[in-house]
């Protein structure tokens, strides 16, 4: 990182803020880096901010401010600078709005724990007394440049405090307050010949995979891997190898997982691998631990952090592996504030500090399946499950000639594989990604659905809770079989499945069937979650019902039938993404049948029920034929200029007052502009138009791979006076089109 050589600096604050400021350093002989972490006056308040560089000598130095502090701090490593400037101008926000996501927790800066450190000073040691106690400390500091933790040398000798702090008194010992960070990772204090581990329980492929990413990691090449498996190949164990190589190198790894629920099964297999926990960044830790990361990530101890997408912007100085699991997730897209796709920040972040990224998936997305198969990401490919087992038979229940019985939603086909499980004390799973009861409820009275008062959506009806629930603003009351438009009673009905009633349905089936339901409702924190996989994997149940949240990452090994309940779900939104997602979470579902059968005989099954047996989705899923589907999905979006061939961004525009939000979406697009190769389309009221008490409209611009589009935007939306009524959001590679 370059020196600082003017006392007049550049000062990038935290907030909605593109361009840096100017500021005086009090120190006017000491050289800062780039990236020092700082606190200065502006205007009323005091805001930590940090220097990009010297002072523009735009304005004189007797009228600049003096900056207030400098934090005793490493300095942002310069991949994150880069990385910031980078998100900023590609999704079209302030660079202040991404240091503030790079400098959270604050106050991991302005508020972090102490420690004391004492270090060797033997410069008086002939001039005092040296008694027993003092010897032992002495002994246990001597060689140690770095000094130890007051609290360590306690427990390691036995001496007290008080002991301490007079041989610090004395000069014997130097005494220094620095900030409290996680101890070194265990791995880093081992000689890496010891660590050496032989990877032989892995198949040809595996280790194929492995020696590849390892020799990017050891030459220290930022190339981009496409680990490409099917579910149950291993996948979790193979980066795992290349993780123990970063860690050799004394690298630090950073893995992102879509879901922090996803975090608890994963913890225990690192835990069983490495002999120590990875630190888990997200927003279920406590900020107390969060400072901790924070400063272990800026000061080069953190060894390996797992997280969700927000752990891509803490600091890590020393970065040698990132590997994101599940790629393709729409998780790792942010939908609110700065509206980024951790996925691909994560490709960019791997590029500046030289060190190789791995993608992980069993159904790649579109976009990285596309780059692979072009060469711009190595492609490793894991055809084969690790347990040696073999894949599931998949078969279609045609529910127009194998429908449920009235008022029940299982076919008679899946009934019967379920009983025969039941007797074979094997475990099944029925898939139902809808939460709740029922997703609509419905007055048979006067027809009225019941709706969210905040948006053009319906209340989901939580029988368990005896409560109606917007799944988007959150809000709720409490379910009435009245209707409050025509005031009659009894005349409210549920409509359409939720998971709630797919357990309903099978406690009347299955009396004394051992069930539990697996949803976010369910499983609203981690140790109700990882008692439950637990209970799961100890064969104390025997039918799972879940959602999204168990279709992925989970491995039972007596699980041997999947049931996909409604599998049209997703096949005819206007959604670009629609049918990739769907096809998505249905590979990964069926995924978990049968993952340790080895035997033809004893091999998982499938049982996909619906009403359209020659949809391309469901018959690339029941012929296990994935790369078909992709490539005539890839011809589709071709053939329409869409991603991976053209480029998409959304303007979204949202305000109280809807008739001022219309008036100010004409205006603006009066101004847009026109060019052979891009087009607008809008404004148009968004499919979900009253949202969160705001009513919405939208604007799609699509244009070729080679258009600037974000300076099209940002020419198109500086014409304009936007109100403070109106709020206006731009999304770049729109993954919501809502």
């Amino acid at each position: 990182m370059k020196n600082v050589n003017s006392k007049e600096v550049s000062v990038l604050v935290s907030g909605p803020f593109n361009e840096p400021f100017d500021y005086v350093l009090e120190d006017k002989n000491t050289n800062f880096n780039v990236g020092q972490i700082v606190l200065v006056p502006f205007g009323k308040r005091k805001i930590v901010g940090v220097i990009i560089g010297d002072g523009t000598k735009t304005i004189p130095e007797t009228k600049l401010k003096t900056v207030l502090k400098v934090y005793d701090l490493d300095p942002l490593p310069k991949p994150s600078i880069e990385l910031m400037n980078f998100v900023a101008s590609w999704y079209c926000v302030t660079r202040g709005l991404v240091l503030k996501m790079i400098l959270s927790p604050i106050e991991a800066i302005t508020s972090p724990d102490f420690e004391k450190v004492y270090k060797i000073n033997i410069h008086n040691e002939n001039e005092i007394k040296i008694t027993n106690k003092r010897k032992l400390v002495l002994d246990f500091l001597l060689n140690l440049d770095i000094g130890k933790p007051q609290n360590d040398i306690i427990e390691q000798t036995g001496v007290s405090k008080a002991i301490l702090r007079d041989m610090a008194k004395k000069k014997l010992i130097q005494e220094k307050k620095v900030y409290k960070t996680l101890k070194l990772n265990p791995y880093f204090l081992k000689n890496s010949k010891e660590n050496k581990k032989n990877y032989d329980f892995l198949n040809l492929e595996q280790k194929f995979s492995v020696d590849k990413i390892n020799d990017s990691i050891i030459k220290t090449k930022s190339d981009c891997f496409l680990l490409d498996g099917v579910p149950g190949s291993g996948k979790t164990e193979t980066y795992f190898e290349t993780v123990r190589t970063c860690l050799d190198q004394g690298k630090q790894a950073l893995i992102l997982l879509p879901e922090i629920i996803l975090t608890t099964d994963w913890e225990k297999r690192f835990l069983k691998k490495f002999s120590f926990a990875p630190l888990v960044w997200n927003s279920g830790i406590t900020k107390k631990k969060k400072k901790k990361i924070w400063l272990s990530a800026l000061n080069g101890s953190a060894g390996v952090i797992v997280g969700a997408r927000s752990a891509l912007m803490l600091p890590i100085s020393n970065l040698g592996l990132i590997v994101v699991d599940e790629e393709h997730e729409q998780a790792f897209k942010q939908e609110e504030n700065v509206r980024y796709n951790a996925r691909d920040m994560a490709i960019y972040r791997s590029t500046r500090s030289s060190s190789p990224i791995v993608l992980a998936s069993a159904t790649p997305s579109l976009e990285t399946f596309y780059n692979a198969k072009n060469g711009k990401y190595i492609h490793l490919s894991l055809p084969k499950r690790a347990t040696g087992a073999t894949l599931p038979h998949i078969k279609l229940i045609d529910l127009t000639a194998h429908p449920p019985g009235t008022g029940k939603w299982l076919s008679p086909l899946l009934v019967g594989e379920l009983e025969n499980k039941l007797n074979n004390k094997e475990q099944s799973l029925l898939f139902l990604n809808r939460r709740g009861y029922a997703p609509l409820s419905i007055c048979n009275s006067c027809g009225d659905k019941i709706k969210c008062v905040n948006c053009d959506t319906w209340l989901v009806d939580h029988r368990s809770k005896n409560i109606l629930v917007c799944h988007h603003c959150g809000y709720s009351r409490i379910f009435e079989n009245i209707c409050k438009k025509c005031g009659v009673e009894g005349q409210i009905k549920a409509c359409g499945p939720g998971v709630e009633r797919i357990e309903e349905e099978i406690k009347e089936i299955f009396p004394k069937a051992r069930l539990i339901v697996l949803s976010s409702d369910t499983m609203n924190n981690h140790k109700m979650l990882n008692d439950t996989v637990e209970k799961i994997k100890n064969n104390k149940v025997d039918i799972i019902v879940g959602t999204q949240m168990i279709a992925k990452g989970h491995d039972f090994p007596n699980l041997k039938l999947v049931g996909i309940v409604d599998s049209d779900i997703g096949l005819s939104g206007g959604d670009l993404r629609a049918s990739e997602r769907t096809f998505q979470v249905l590979q990964q579902v069926s995924g978990r049948s049968g993952r340790h059968s080895k035997k033809e005989e004893d091999k998982g099954v499938v049982l996909i029920q619906t009403f359209d047996t020659q949809n391309p989705i469901i018959n690339a899923i029941s012929k296990n034929n994935r790369n078909e589907f992709f490539d005539k999905e890839l011809v589709s979006r071709q053939y329409a200029n869409m991603p991976p061939y053209g480029r998409l961004a959304s303007i979204i525009l949202s305000s109280r007052l809807e008739r001022k939000l219309e008036i100010y979406s004409l205006k603006l697009l009066k101004l847009a502009p026109f060019f052979k190769n891009v087009k607008i389309f809008g404004p148009a009221p968004a499919p979900i138009y009253f949202l969160r008490g705001r009513f919405r409209r939208r604007f799609l611009i699509k244009s070729d791979k080679n258009v600037n589009i974000q300076d099209v935007i940002l020419n198109w939306t500086s014409k304009i006076n936007t109100p403070n009524h109106i709020k206006l959001t731009i999304d770049i590679d729109p993954f919501s089109f809502m």
